[in-house]
């Protein structure tokens, strides 16, 4: 099953590009891949710090960038099979909508799948804190 899982993670990487390039998230992306009752916890590198729920949430963490960045780039860096969960460092950023200042953040989501879908997904701002949560016990596999 985890093939699956590294899969679907890989998936909502793609469609999370689309939506950055067109500007407006599908919500028919929401409903294929994430769970109803679905957890996302920032890593608090963005304003957004506290725990979001639901689909709506996930809504609200994916479109929140667009009012301050333009030209999003969405770069993971690798795919990390690890069970019922997926570890992904990665790399966003953009333009400043309105300084023109380049951004990028390196943070390492672990995603967790439930039933074919996303269950919850935490942000860290290290490997190590990633890795931890996952119970993988080191960096160099």
């Amino acid at each position: 099953m985890s093939r699956e899982n590294v899969e679907l993670v890989r998936r909502n990487y793609a469609r999370l590009k689309e939506t950055y390039r067109v500007g407006e998230l599908d919500p028919r992306d929401l409903e294929e891949m994430w769970h109803p009752d679905c957890v996302l916890k920032p890593a608090g590198v963005l304003p957004e710090t506290r725990e979001m729920r639901g689909r709506n949430g996930v809504a609200q963490i994916v479109m929140a960038p667009l009012e301050a960045f333009e030209q999003m780039k969405v770069e993971p860096a690798e795919f990390i099979d690890a069970g019922d969960r997926v570890v992904v460092p990665f790399r966003f950023g953009g333009r400043g909508r309105h300084t023109g200042i380049e951004v990028d953040f390196d943070v390492v989501h672990v995603w967790t799948v439930k039933d074919g879908k996303v269950a919850r997904l935490d942000m860290y701002a290290t490997k190590d804190e990633a890795f931890e949560a996952a119970g993988l016990r080191s960096l160099d596999m």
